[in-house]
């Protein structure tokens, strides 16, 4: 049996969000100390919701989430779709989906 990840009311709505792996040219990855929840006080990759105000696409918002989070400018070409998972936050209980792209730069 097979299970699609698409959401339905059956299951509920999810949160999309972009998360994107920064490596140096040393091999040394880039992590934030998160400052809110979820996950504060934890290290994690660069990455956000995409916003609802704005039309943008995984790669578009991954560009706005790495300058917002570290003024390092990225274009959508730097970016590729390394994988996508979905998690269910333990305290809201909210629906996850989260792309993860590799940055090429």
């Amino acid at each position: 049996m097979t299970r699609s990840i698409i959401p339905n009311k059956s299951i509920g709505q999810y949160t999309i969000a972009s998360i994107v792996v920064l490596k140096s040219d040393r091999g040394n990855f880039l992590l934030l100390d998160r400052e809110n929840h979820p996950n504060k006080g934890k290290m994690s990759p660069v990455g956000g919701k995409i916003s609802s105000d704005l039309p943008e696409s995984i790669h578009e918002s991954a560009v706005r989430e790495v300058y917002e989070e570290t003024g390092i400018s990225v274009t959508t070409k730097d970016l590729s779709i390394y994988g996508m998972f979905t998690d269910v936050n333990m305290d809201s209980g909210d629906n996850w989906m989260v792309f993860v792209l590799r940055c090429h730069r």
